[in-house]
């Protein structure tokens, strides 16, 4: 079988676990691949994956954490990494997008007529 070669990405994570997560062995997956803070709740780190496909990446690193990490339905961890043609692309790995809690705070500069 032809050995074939890893491609090295750097992902950027932003994880959510609420206040039961499994965070040890998160932290232990983080530690493991030497991953940076870079603030609260978002990690950077390098790993090698067999494709550099977006696709493949998105899975590879989902069933890696999988193996590590006890995901519960309210987890939310999101990746981001730059894709084959440099362009960076980022997907919920476990849970979904929520209303930002900064809605409703910026001024939109929106000036309307009102009309009784």
């Amino acid at each position: 079988m032809p050995n074939i070669p890893l491609v090295e990405k750097h992902i950027v994570l932003n994880y959510d676990l609420g206040f039961k997560g499994d965070y040890q062995n998160l932290y232990a997956f983080l530690d493991e691949h030497k991953a940076v803070d870079c603030g609260n709740c978002n990690a950077a780190f390098a790993m090698s994956f067999s494709q550099d496909d977006f696709d493949v990446i998105y899975a590879e690193l989902r069933q890696a954490l999988e193996q590590k990490i006890q995901i519960e339905p309210n987890d939310r961890i999101y990746m981001t990494v730059t894709d084959a043609t440099n362009k960076m692309k980022g997907k919920f790995l476990f849970g979904y997008r929520k209303r930002a809690i900064w809605e409703g705070y910026g001024n939109l500069g929106i000036n309307v007529t009102d009309q009784f």
